[in-house]
């Protein structure tokens, strides 16, 4: 598979997660899904491959596109968390673990 293929793949390994969580994120606006998708996508693309390294699994390719789907899935709500600690000004409790 070429580099072009396997981007393409996690292309849409992220955005079909990111359609999936819209189920668990009540009252989004459709530009507000659109821009999820996207951006769920195109972080997908780029984070999977470091994550697939960090546990070294980056020569498979189907553990590889299940990291980008699990990135669409939960890239938002990570996401809105960070943000959320970010505008309560929390900027020390952002990394540390939840209980």
């Amino acid at each position: 598979m070429s580099d072009l293929e396997s981007k393409a793949v996690l292309f849409v390994a992220g955005a079909s997660g990111s359609v999936l969580s819209f189920r668990f994120v009540p009252g989004m606006t459709k530009q507000q899904k659109i821009f999820a998708v996207c951006s769920s996508a195109i972080m997908a693309v780029f984070v999977s491959p470091l994550i697939a390294f960090a546990f070294k699994v980056e020569g498979n390719q189907e553990a590889v596109s299940g990291i980008a789907c699990g990135i669409g899935i939960f890239g938002l709500a990570i996401c809105d968390s960070i943000f959320q600690k970010i505008k309560s000004g929390d900027w020390l409790n952002i990394l540390k673990p939840r209980q």
